[in-house]
């Protein structure tokens, strides 16, 4: 199955990188060879601390993030003194293209 590696924001029409580390990823046209340094620049362009926000949790904390322009991931937590209550809830709407 073929994915971009740039996406358009279907409201905004930002476009931005769609190169998440966790599938194997080669460029159409271009052996695997060639397009894995290419990937993994981007990869790490895309994680760069310049555009890394980490939530500090405090009691009460309510966070929303736009799936259509963003990557996300749990960090590990201390499981035996803290509970963790997820709800997720989706907006409809246009999908990035």
């Amino acid at each position: 199955m073929s994915h971009p590696l740039v996406r358009t924001h279907p409201i905004s029409g930002r476009k931005s990188l769609f190169v998440g580390s966790n599938v194997p990823w080669r460029v159409d046209g271009m052996s695997e060879s060639e397009s894995a340094p290419l990937v993994t620049e981007m990869q790490a362009q895309a994680v760069d601390e310049k555009f890394v926000y980490r939530h500090q949790w405090k009691v009460g904390d309510v966070l929303l993030w736009d799936n259509a322009s963003s990557m996300h991931k749990a960090n590990p937590y201390d499981i035996a003194n803290h509970c963790r209550m997820m709800h997720r809830t989706t907006i409809a709407g246009g999908a990035p293209y």
